[in-house]
């Protein structure tokens, strides 16, 4: 059981005026390298339990795009490349088909002239073996965010297209075979260089898109939905403006008909334009029932995906950045737009999780890749692995194991190293920087077991990632602590 204990970060950091309970910290985590320059990455998960992270990596002159599989732990079991090694293939988005396979779609580029792409998906089997491959001449340039099956049979597919003189949004509905069975596209000036960077099947056998401004951030109208009927024909289109751009990263299909959109809105500041994270609730025909500011522009956030859970909450992931360096996020929400948890994972590679998946109840998995690293890498996290009961008070029976958590965590001056102990004994507690340097002693001394805590405050540490030590007899565990300033 767990208790419900208040993070304390602000309105100005966060975008969110009220107390954020701590979220899961992670099972595990895998940071995977290959010979290449890695980015745009996604993930799915098997019934199985064996996990796939789909992306493309530089490998000299040219990119080709890769296939890696892992075991239910999060160890690597092999990894595909593929590609024609003449000219670029870029693919990085994946769903799964209903026999097990997978499909990866992106783009390739047949001649060297940077503004030909065309749209590509591959579909290969649970080893890696390509089944098929197809390429579409509809637009000069096009290239693929998300690709989702549907449940009648085949694939719906989504991104930006590129055509002399302008640009628009362009949704491909496939067959199971490959074959095209409708194209959409939305174009500027009506759409003013949409792109359709999010697509969900609705409960009435339709689709809806979603996107906004993909070129001109700057003066955009914000975040775009459009709901179509099972053909592709137009029922409604709606806007939701806010800042001066953004788009929608996800969209979902609620049980109630309405939809629930995950986006981005930019604001800008003396230098360049800044996001945060925008919920949006609306009813089935896209009217505005509530919107959040989840996360601010002030921290540089990006959003990722989002997943409904079976009692009526959703989770979504994203990315912030603290310095230089990229945070990754996971919160829960209930269907009011009420923030119940959220928690921040950082790796060693700034990884963007572009992949979140869930069993609908208490277990995610994120997975993805940056444009500026040269990894990619994998999370699974627990929800009910905290230990705390719900009323709210601490457990006060003998603990089984060790526990070391950090509350609030991010913190903005001060801490709480709260641990228990299953045994009497001497244990040290100490904080480290990234590079490994001795931050300071917290305490050393002999505890009884049981449940303690400490303060943590250091008035000369700069905003970043901390590491809290605790060693005694036979054990060292450590935790990760993100100062914001």
């Amino acid at each position: 059981m767990r208790t419900v204990l208040a993070i304390a970060l602000t309105a100005v950091s966060w975008g969110i005026a009220m107390p954020q309970p701590p979220g899961p910290p992670s099972e595990w985590e895998r940071v995977l390298r290959l010979n290449g320059y890695y980015g745009g990455s996604d993930l799915v998960r098997a019934p199985s339990g064996s996990l796939y992270l789909s992306g493309f990596l530089w490998t000299g002159g040219n990119s080709d795009f890769f296939l890696t599989k892992l075991n239910s732990q999060g160890d690597s079991l092999w990894t595909r490349t593929f590609g024609d090694p003449d000219h670029d293939d870029v693919m990085g988005v994946m769903c799964a088909a209903p026999n097990g396979d997978l499909l990866i779609a992106g783009y390739t580029a047949p001649t060297p002239d940077p503004f030909i792409a065309l749209p590509a998906v591959v579909q290969v089997d649970t080893q890696g073996s390509v089944v098929w491959m197809r390429t579409y001449e509809r637009f000069q340039s096009c290239y693929f965010h998300r690709i989702i099956p549907v449940r009648t049979g085949g694939y719906l597919l989504s991104g930006q297209a590129d055509e002399p003189y302008y640009s628009g949004g362009a949704v491909l509905r496939m067959a199971e075979n490959g074959d095209t069975l409708w194209w959409r596209y939305y174009d500027y000036p009506t759409y003013h260089s949409l792109g359709v960077s999010a697509i969900c099947e609705a409960n009435d056998g339709g689709f809806v898109f979603g996107g906004g401004d993909v070129r001109f951030p700057m003066i955009g109208r914000g975040q775009w939905l459009i709901k179509v009927n099972a053909s592709g024909e137009t029922e409604f289109e709606r806007w939701y403006p806010y800042g001066t751009g953004g788009a929608v990263a996800d969209i979902a299909a609620l049980p109630d008909g309405g939809f629930l959109l995950l986006g981005n809105y930019i604001v800008p500041d003396s230098t360049n334009a800044m996001q945060g994270i925008r919920l949006i609730r609306t009813n089935d025909q896209g009217d505005t029932l509530w919107t959040r500011l989840a996360v601010s522009h002030e921290l540089r956030a990006t959003p990722g995906r989002m997943v409904l859970l079976e009692d009526g909450d959703f989770a979504f992931s994203g990315n912030v950045r603290i310095g230089s360096h990229a945070v990754t996020l996971l919160d829960r929400w209930d269907e009011n737009g009420n923030l119940i948890w959220r928690s921040l994972y950082s790796t060693y590679v700034d990884p963007v999780y572009s992949g979140l998946m869930t069993n609908g109840r208490d277990r995610f998995w994120l997975g993805g890749a940056g444009p500026d690293i040269d990894a990619c890498a994998a999370i699974a996290t627990e929800a009910d692995t905290l230990g705390y009961n719900s009323a709210g008070e601490r457990d006060v029976a003998v603990p089984e194991a060790l526990q070391l958590q950090a509350y609030p965590n991010p913190f903005n001056a001060v801490t709480t190293i709260q641990f228990a102990l299953p045994k009497n004994g001497r244990v040290t507690i100490r904080a480290f920087d990234v590079l490994g340097r001795d931050i300071g002693l917290l305490s050393d001394d002999v505890f009884v077991a049981g449940q303690h805590s400490v303060n943590w405050q250091c008035a000369e540490c700069a905003s970043g990632v901390y590491f809290i030590t605790m060693q005694g007899e036979g054990f060292r565990l450590v935790r990760k602590a993100i100062l914001l300033r």
